[in-house]
């Protein structure tokens, strides 16, 4: 059970956790996650001596020059689900660092970092995004995902549904979720984190859907970091092994299919 929402973890989930506990302490540690076999690890270009870098995985072989490579037991439901189990739940693992930075596996690091860390603890938010760069609200991002078939449709509407009863607003922000930084022992971010993986784990994965809400229902100040993800200087989006491998008429058509779900602009219900 956890200590800071009394929501009792499935026993994978705590097993994953459990075995998972980073004993060395820092200030700040970034991460990220692959399972599954669904992408390349991406050698950092620049690192920073201040940071330590942390890779969880569940492939043994994996080798890297730039990452401190920690291999993981456990699982749980899909190699989607358990990666995100780290992205979301930092607080569990990174118990003696103040402050964590997830990148999807899908992004390069190119640079030491010190400057986008200084925005952070310059401005004092205790949890940093950047914002969703085509869209503002969660439930356009609920129909796409449903339109579309990136998860259960019944699911989906079963959960904007409780969103909609709850009377969350339209157009109240979307994160991009590739990227994000935490001071996660904050009391109302551990509870936070613990609440969205909640509702990734009981609801529809697809994440992206469900954390402006469960911040706005405990009443977290979410900051946003300017610009978008894409044009970063600290940052390079990679893609996924999956999307490298594939031939080059699956190529345009994944393409056109992100352009759809990008440019895809309806409400929620009617809404």
């Amino acid at each position: 059970m956890s200590k800071y929402t009394g929501i009792d973890f499935d026993p994978e989930v705590k097993f994953i956790l459990e075995n998972a506990v980073i004993k060395k302490s820092g200030k700040v540690a970034v991460y990220t996650a692959i399972f599954g076999g669904g992408d390349f690890l991406n050698e950092i270009l620049e690192k920073n001596d201040d940071i330590e870098y942390y890779c969880f995985t569940d492939n043994p072989k994996l080798i890297s020059k730039t990452w401190n490579i920690v291999y993981c037991y456990g699982y749980y439901s899909t190699s989607r689900l358990t990666a995100k189990v780290f992205k979301i739940l930092p607080h569990h693992v990174f118990v003696n660092y103040d402050y964590s930075i997830w990148v999807d596996g899908s992004y390069r690091i190119k640079s030491n970092l010190t400057e986008f860390c200084n925005i952070f603890f310059k401005n004092k938010w205790n949890i940093l995004f950047f914002s969703n760069p085509f869209r503002s609200c969660l439930y356009k991002e609920a129909k796409v995902c449903s339109a579309l078939g990136l998860d259960d449709k019944d699911v989906i509407n079963r959960q904007i549904k409780r969103y909609i009863l709850n009377n969350y607003p339209m157009n109240n922000g979307l994160i991009h979720g590739a990227l994000i930084i935490r001071k996660h022992h904050n009391k109302i971010v551990s509870k936070v984190m613990d609440l969205w993986w909640n509702e990734v784990s009981n609801y529809s994965y697809r994440d992206q859907i469900s954390f402006n809400y469960i911040a706005w229902e405990e009443g977290l100040s979410v900051g946003y970091i300017k610009g978008a993800l894409s044009s970063s200087e600290d940052f390079e989006f990679t893609g996924h092994i999956k999307m490298a491998s594939i031939g080059i008429f699956r190529k345009i058509w994944t393409k056109l299919r992100v352009m759809v779900i990008d440019n895809f602009q309806g409400d929620y219900f009617g809404r």
